[in-house]
């Protein structure tokens, strides 16, 4: 059971979801969302002393930002006047601590203060961190489906080169080998995974994996750094959702600098 309260701005409200297992976009499904608005839906949740706003893949920009000026004021009303508002996670694996990323200072949070309503969450005030894990393979955003076929191009044209500069180096065993076996598996399963995650067919991650598996076992350096980063996207997407947070971070301390 999620110890953590989940919220999301929606129909200009701050909505809460407590003690229970959906996660933020089963929840703004089952509330009649358009599955093509969820991924600028600016939502978040409370924990560790935290109200954590984000969009996305956990990111911020000034939508974010303007938002949780807007309504933490009344969420501090609602949750606790002790809590911080943070804008932005930096996700890491499930079990670790996800880090926050932007803090708003009380005097930047410039929003009304409403009174508590009867569907205010109860909150507690020791909370432990859980993880709010998003990284499915999300059919209903277009983001995803772009990502996931975008590095399946890759790694595929990453696998054809390598195989070219194996072949023409004579460092391939041709015909009927388990070197051409492997080659004929990545290759077929690459076109696959391009064509399943545009179909949006179920069993893509499933091929995919198969995919990065057969790149390592080819035992070459292109191939298993393919094979290691492909398997990387397929086990937690979260590993390419930490770039751009981690280059809005950079940004800001260059700016103040």
């Amino acid at each position: 059971m999620n110890t953590s309260i989940l919220f999301m701005i929606f129909n200009n409200e701050v909505k809460y979801l407590n003690n229970s297992n959906m996660d933020h976009r089963e929840w703004f499904l089952s509330l009649g969302g358009n599955p093509n608005d969820y991924p600028n839906l600016v939502r978040g949740f409370i924990s560790n002393g935290k109200i954590v706003f984000y969009k996305d893949s956990f990111s911020y920009d000034e939508e974010v930002i303007k938002t949780a000026k807007r309504y933490a004021p009344s969420m501090k009303v609602v949750l606790g006047d002790n809590l911080e508002v943070w804008c932005g996670v930096l996700p890491g694996r499930p079990g670790e601590k996800w880090e926050t990323i932007m803090k708003l200072n009380n005097d930047e949070l410039t929003g009304f203060i409403a009174e508590p309503t009867t569907n205010s969450p109860k909150v507690q005030k020791d909370f432990v961190q859980e993880n709010v894990i998003e990284f499915k393979n999300d059919y209903e955003n277009p983001k995803f489906i772009k990502g996931a076929t975008i590095i399946t191009i890759v790694v595929l044209v990453l696998t054809i080169i390598s195989k070219i500069i194996l072949i023409t180096g004579k460092h391939f065993k041709t015909g009927f080998s388990f070197d051409t076996i492997l080659m004929l598996i990545e290759i077929g399963t690459l076109l696959y995974c391009i064509y399943g995650y545009n179909k949006k067919k179920p069993n893509t991650k499933i091929v995919s994996m198969v995919s990065a598996l057969s790149l390592v076992l080819m035992f070459n350096l292109i191939d298993i750094i393919s094979g290691v980063i492909y398997f990387l996207f397929n086990v937690d997407s979260g590993y390419f959702a930490r770039v751009p947070d981690l280059i809005n971070i950079l940004k800001s301390k260059i700016m103040k600098k």
